[in-house]
């Protein structure tokens, strides 16, 4: 599971510059090393948006029939990969802990795949839990991502001396 907790909210009027007011966007999901920053945008990533859609390949499904994601809630994600469960395979939302959608079956492409978790956002300020301990944990055992078993993560080792002091981003 991951966690985000939108922490400010910018203003329609305080973009001095914007032609017109642009809402705030939050997309969370997962998705595959070198993907387009726009979550859903192709099939390299699956996210989940504020409206309670499921965004994959261009397509946006609305899986939140009860209760909607907001921006005064913390999100979590879980991507469930654990074998021999009834849910494998898929991406779960929840808000403040309590489930808001059934589980979203992953795209076929993704699966068996590096999947990174990924969060697509414009006018809010974000902050973003990977662990260990989680904010508002589902009502069942789960590990946050900082915990993941080391079988179903995959590690790099980073060479400094290649990153000459740059950040890759994405505007």
């Amino acid at each position: 599971v991951m966690e985000i907790t939108p922490m400010h909210m910018q203003a329609p009027d305080d973009d001095f510059f914007a032609q017109q007011p642009q809402p705030p966007i939050i997309r969370v999901g997962f998705s595959l090393a070198h993907s387009s920053p726009i979550m859903g945008d192709n099939e390299t990533s699956v996210a989940f948006d504020m409206g309670g859609n499921f965004l994959y390949n261009r397509s946006k499904a609305s899986v939140c029939s009860t209760e909607r994601p907001n921006f005064y809630s913390t999100l979590g994600v879980l991507l469930n990969v654990e074998e021999g469960t009834s849910n494998m395979h898929t991406l779960s939302l929840f808000k403040d802990g309590k489930r808001i959608c059934q589980p979203q079956p992953l795209p076929a492409f993704l699966q068996a795949k590096a999947l990174y978790p990924t969060v697509t956002y414009r006018g809010v300020t974000l902050q973003v839990n990977f662990g260990p301990v989680l904010r508002n944990p589902p009502p069942f055992n789960v590990c946050s991502l900082q915990e993941a078993p080391i079988d179903d993560v995959e590690v790099f080792a980073h060479d400094a001396a290649d990153a000459e002091g740059t950040v890759a981003t994405a505007l």
